[in-house]
């Protein structure tokens, strides 16, 4: 398979220069290629987030930032078709960030912290994604309030889902980097729920 791979620019510090381009790994032949996109797609920035498991051979793209400019647009890139689709999302968009993290668990996205242009923030927004009769897909941003203690506001940091629970780690916050665990416990009904995590053993450095 061809893995798309967003290019859109490398950041040195909190203000990006994105570049344009959207580079293509093809393993199998270990080669980087250039496709021929007829289509709107989103424009350049740094620090978004591209996840895939929510649409069969697609991708979601969210949020991300440069020129002293940040999104909260939501694109979805056809892996088959080679083709970027606008998102009309229903609900309350979350605030414009970059170098936030996005995690799916089930038909749910969870977008956490990130940095806003002028501050990090550690606020949860969760995108539903509903499919209705005929294949049809919406979109929907939900304003469900978390439980218990939110980790301290950061970007840059690192999230992954393990059974059914978002895993997040490090990042850089407002005074220095964070070596913390958060744990986000997630169900199919009740809000998300924030858990306090006893670590032993010696930790990576911040």
């Amino acid at each position: 398979p061809v893995i798309p791979l967003e290019r859109m620019g490398l950041a040195t510090d909190l203000t990006a220069c994105p570049l344009d381009p959207q580079l293509m790994m093809n393993p199998p032949r270990m080669t980087w290629e250039l496709p021929a996109l007829k289509c709107t797609r989103p424009p350049g920035r740094s620090g978004h987030t591209t996840t895939g498991g929510l649409l069969d051979g697609e991708l979601l793209l969210f949020g991300g930032g440069g020129d002293g400019t940040y999104f909260n647009d939501l694109w979805r890139f056809d892996c088959e078709g080679l083709e970027w689709k606008t998102v009309k999302v229903e609900g309350t968009e979350p605030q414009p960030r970059a170098y936030h993290t996005a995690v799916h668990v089930g038909e749910r996205l969870f977008v956490f912290g990130g940095w806003k242009g002028d501050e990090f923030i550690n606020d949860l927004s969760v995108l539903e994604v509903r499919r209705e009769a005929g294949a049809e897909v919406r979109f929907c941003w939900t304003t469900t309030e978390a439980t218990g203690v939110a980790p301290r506001p950061r970007a840059y940091h690192t999230a992954v889902e393990l059974d059914g629970k978002v895993i997040i780690f490090g990042g850089w916050g407002a005074q220095d980097f964070c070596a913390d665990v958060a744990v986000l416990s997630v169900t199919e009904d009740g809000p998300p729920t924030w858990e306090s995590l006893s670590i032993s053993g010696e930790g990576p450095k911040a």
